[in-house]
């Protein structure tokens, strides 16, 4: 998929287009999940910006591991991170 139709992919199709090798959608959801995930640990460990970065590490770690096994249209990619 070229990038410029990639930036308007749904977050399921870029996680599909990772779980098949594609390193440009692993890095534009990654840019569009890591912001929210990380105010999101942030906040729920009272400001700990390290601590924070360590829990969103490691949520998007697990959602690559999850990323050949996806099943689209259960679940939202972002509902399934948080």
């Amino acid at each position: 998929m070229p990038r410029d139709r990639q930036a308007e992919a749904s977050d399921d199709d870029l996680l599909a287009l990772y779980a098949q090798g594609d390193r440009a959608a692993a890095r534009l959801l990654t840019d569009r999940l890591v912001p929210r995930v990380l105010a999101y640990a942030s906040r729920l460990l009272g400001g700990d910006r390290a601590e924070a970065e360590d829990v969103a590490q490691e949520a998007m770690l697990r959602l690559w591991r999850a990323a050949p096994g996806w099943r689209s249209g259960e679940a939202k990619v972002s509902t399934w991170l948080y």
